[in-house]
C-alpha cells in the first residue's frame, strides 16, 4: 500500500510539473529594430529544444495609431497592427539529446516591407519540448519592440 501511495504521489507531482510548464516562456527573444529589418536574438532555457519541423513563425507588426498604449495590446497585435515582415526559417545547433530539435537558435532577422516610425510589435509561436519532462508545448510570442 505504501508503494502504491508513493507511486501515486510521484505521478501527481510529475503531472503538476508538466502542467506548470505547459505554454511557459522557455525562449526569450530580444528584437532589435534596424531600419528595414528587425534583428532577433534568442535565449533558450537549458533542457528544452525548439522543434525543427514545427510551424514556428515570428511576425513584425506596425501598430496602428492610437493603439500603442492599450492595456491588452499584447493579446491583439494582429487586430491592431499591419504586418511588415515575417519568418518561418530558423537555424541553430542540433541538440545532442534529439536530432529533431535545436538546443540553441542562431541570431536572425526579419526584413520589413518599409521603415516605420510607429510602435512595432513581435508576434508568433514557437513549438518546443522539454527533454527532462518529456512533454511538448507551444509558446505564444506577443511583445512590443522597444528598440526602434
Amino acid at each position: 500500500m505504501t508503494r502504491k501511495l508513493s507511486l501515486l504521489i510521484l505521478l501527481i507531482l510529475l503531472t503538476m510539473a508538466g502542467l506548470w510548464a505547459f505554454g511557459q516562456e522557455v525562449l526569450k527573444i530580444e528584437p532589435l529594430a534596424r531600419g528595414k529589418s528587425v534583428m532577433l536574438r534568442f535565449q533558450l532555457q537549458p533542457g528544452y529544444g525548439v522543434q525543427k519541423a514545427a510551424n514556428n513563425e515570428l511576425m513584425v507588426y506596425e501598430l496602428k495609431k492610437g493603439h500603442e498604449k492599450q492595456k491588452n495590446i499584447r493579446l491583439k497585435i494582429k487586430e491592431y497592427g499591419t504586418l511588415l515582415g515575417e519568418t518561418t526559417f530558423f537555424q541553430g545547433r542540433t541538440s545532442a539529446k534529439d536530432k529533431d530539435y535545436f538546443d540553441t537558435l542562431q541570431e536572425s532577422s526579419i526584413k520589413l516591407k518599409k521603415t516605420s516610425t510607429s510602435q512595432l510589435a513581435l508576434g508568433g509561436k514557437i513549438y518546443y519540448c522539454s527533454f527532462a519532462d518529456k512533454f511538448c508545448s507551444v509558446q505564444s510570442i506577443s511583445q512590443l519592440i522597444t528598440d526602434y
